[in-house]
């Protein structure tokens, strides 16, 4: 990742699909090695924490999961929140809503190589989906799938916001991260922090890909 900043700077996407363990490295040898990507993003958080109250109502039992890549490593996640550069953070609040229906998933596994794959690992994930989600019919989500759209196109985040980012735990001792309005005390950073996207342009690009268009 260092190499690829400075080849050339300025000019290298960075997306970032799960812990951040190995890009805390990279900003522990060089602080400033964000700020030579075009853009970061990371999957990762759980969006804006004045929002906090909207994510509860609409997603209840997925707040109680958590940020499954910062609780993994959240040192990690802190560190990189404290990172200057131009991160944008998808959070699984945002990530999370894009629920897409199983038998869609069916009828692509028919067109292409890549539908099929991505059918075949999804059946076992497509239950626990359905079952977290507390929905009367199977669906499987695609956070990586939106996070990768949002960075190849920019165009679908309808809102965002400029935040901090803070490490917060839960009584069960799992890690989240929030973004805070900035001027506080907890990172030097400022990010963007996705609020809203376009969900069915991000849909359509999904299903476009695996049907090889």
């Amino acid at each position: 990742m260092l190499r690829i900043s400075h080849d050339p700077p300025g000019e290298a996407d960075l997306l970032c699909l799960g812990p951040l363990t190995n890009l805390a490295a990279a900003v522990d040898r060089d602080p400033t090695a964000l700020q030579r990507f075009r853009s970061v993003t990371i999957i990762g958080g759980m969006g804006a924490a004045d929002r906090r109250g909207e994510v509860a109502a609409t997603l209840p039992t997925f707040l109680a999961k958590g940020d499954t890549n910062t609780n993994y490593d959240p040192v990690a996640a802190a560190r990189v929140a404290s990172a200057p550069g131009p991160v944008t953070w998808v959070g699984m609040d945002v990530t999370g809503r894009l629920q897409m229906p199983w038998t869609e998933s069916g009828e692509l596994a028919g067109t292409t190589k890549i539908a099929r794959f991505v059918h075949a690992i999804t059946a076992d994930y497509h239950m626990y989906c359905t079952s977290t989600y507390d929905v009367d019919h199977p669906i499987y989500t695609s956070h990586d799938g939106v996070a990768a759209a949002v960075m190849l196109d920019p165009a679908v985040i309808l809102a965002s916001e400029e935040a901090t980012g803070v490490v917060e735990w839960s009584a069960d001792g799992r890690a989240s991260w929030w973004g805070l309005s900035p001027g506080g005390t907890q990172s030097a950073a400022v990010h963007r922090v996705v609020t809203e996207i376009d969900y069915e342009a991000v849909r359509t690009r999904i299903n476009r890909t695996l049907a090889g268009f």
